[in-house]
Order: structure tokens, then C-alpha cells, then sequence
């Protein structure tokens, strides 16, 4: 995928298997679904990763990434698939984890408290579902040992996915 485009991760749910689905249907799918027009998504790409089970959208239009990013759910031979859809940081980045996080927070109150002058790297963060744990993006390399969730301090450790083998 170029580099300069605006990449989307699609992480589809209930039981809907990457390895099966056309990439063609699944592009359909969420360009119906972002309610983007065939003649604006020319450019657009999909690439699965069946070992992640997710699909990738790279599109250089930033308007397309914003609608495919906001899509929460795809209809696919007349069944409805539940997916999470996020925007994927450009350039060089690191993931970080921290745990104990309060569930009230929601993912826009979490980056309101995290992205912040006293954690100048972090870029992004993301609860992964309604656990106590949240996903941060920094710019570089580097994962600080602690980052600021407004005044309180969180361990912060190395974001290493689990995938099922």
C-alpha cells in the first residue's frame, strides 16, 4: 500500500471469517456502508490479513478514510457483520498498552486525558472493548515506561497483539 495514503483497519465481529469473504464484497460492503459514491472510491485499496482477521482500506483521500473509519457495521449476502473501524497512524509508530483503566471513559474522554504536553509522543489512544485496557499510539520508536491519564500515572508497557493459532 503507498505510503501517503490514509490507511483504515476494519476488524470485522461476529464470527465473520477474513479468510472467506471476497475482498470485492468486502470493499462493496463498506463502501455502501460509508455511503461513498463508486466514482470516489477509484483509488481506494483492500488488503486482508487473515492472520489478524482484519481487512486494511488505504485510500489518499482523508473525506473516504473519515467515512470507512466511522462505519460500525456491513451488510454481506444479506447478513449484517458488526466491525470496528479505526484510523491508522502514518509514519513511523509504536504501540504502548496500560491496564486499569475506569470503563466510564470513552474513547474520546481517554484521548481528552492522554493526549496531552506531558505525554508529547502519544498520538492516539483506544480502549479495546469495554475492558480496563487501552491501546496507545506513540510517533517513534519509543514507548515511555509511564504516560498521564489526566493526573493519574499508568505503567505503560510494549503493545504486543495475542492472535489465535
Amino acid at each position: 500500500m503507498p505510503r501517503s495514503h490514509n490507511r483504515v483497519i476494519v476488524r470485522p465481529g461476529g464470527g465473520l471469517n477474513v479468510q472467506a469473504c471476497s475482498p470485492h464484497r468486502i470493499l462493496a460492503a463498506l463502501t455502501m456502508a460509508a455511503q461513498l459514491a463508486p466514482s470516489v472510491t477509484e483509488e481506494d485499496i483492500i488488503c486482508s490479513n487473515s492472520m489478524q482477521n482484519i481487512f486494511a482500506v488505504s485510500t489518499p483521500s482523508a473525506t473516504n478514510a473519515a467515512a470507512y473509519s466511522r462505519v460500525t457495521e456491513i451488510i454481506l449476502t444479506d447478513q449484517r457483520h458488526p466491525v470496528t473501524a479505526y484510523l491508522s497512524p502514518t509514519g513511523i509508530t509504536s504501540r504502548g498498552v496500560i491496564h486499569g483503566v475506569d470503563t466510564d471513559f470513552d474513547d474520546a474522554a481517554l484521548n481528552r486525558m492522554l493526549v496531552q504536553p506531558r505525554n508529547s509522543s502519544l498520538l492516539g489512544a483506544r480502549r479495546i472493548n469495554n475492558t480496563e485496557t487501552v491501546i496507545l499510539i506513540f510517533n517513534g520508536l519509543k514507548v515511555p515506561n509511564y504516560v498521564y491519564c489526566g493526573q493519574v500515572i499508568y505503567r505503560c508497557t510494549l503493545y504486543k497483539r495475542q492472535t489465535d493459532t
